[in-house]
């Protein structure tokens, strides 16, 4: 099953369903189809005793799979690495999953107002507008412009104009169609 990795901040959106649509390289375009389901990727760090959390909120991962030594059994931390990216996270440990509803062309840098507010931009008061933290430097006068600031946080640069790239829209996909998929090896 093909993991779809989000940043931090991003993560509650798209488990909440506030984020619908995420922005990525062209050659997304070729791994993500219309029906597919996919695990919602974010970051794991190791916890106390061994364990291993979700870096976006210390939540303490589960290992619910069947194999599990005993049912819900601590998922084990077993990487070399101090943080396990999101898009490297293995999909058992999905909290949550996506269907894919459409992968298009699209230009970044040409997002509306409306697409935005897909991408997770949202209101934060006195006609100010955020994406993802709402930290005061990615706050904007519009949802474009807050989507453009934390495109800028991520990539260290606004989107260039005239550049493709894949537009990736989704639904939340129940627990039980996530897991159902994983196990049946459908993705």
């Amino acid at each position: 099953m093909r993991v779809l990795g989000f940043s931090d901040p991003l993560v509650p959106l798209v488990l909440s369903g506030a984020k619908t649509v995420t922005r990525r390289g062209l050659t997304a375009r070729r791994r993500f189809a219309p029906g597919q389901i996919v695990a919602v990727g974010e970051a794991l760090v190791p916890g106390p005793c061994g364990t291993v959390r979700y870096r976006a909120d210390q939540t303490v991962v589960t290992d619910w799979r069947p194999t599990a030594v005993l049912p819900h059994m601590l998922a084990e931390w077993t990487w070399k690495t101090r943080t396990l990216a999101g898009t490297y996270m293995p999909a058992w440990a999905a909290r949550g999953f996506l269907v894919i509803t459409s992968a298009t062309e699209d230009e970044a840098a040409a997002i509306s107002d409306e697409e935005a507010i897909r991408e997770g931009a949202r209101n934060v008061g006195f006609w100010r507008w955020a994406l993802a933290d709402g930290r005061s430097e990615l706050r904007a006068d519009s949802p474009r412009e807050a989507f453009f600031a934390y495109w800028a946080h991520l990539h260290g640069e606004p989107p260039t104009p005239g550049v493709l790239g894949t537009r990736i829209e989704f639904r939340l996909a129940t627990l039980a169609e996530g897991r159902a998929a994983l196990t049946e090896g459908k993705s």
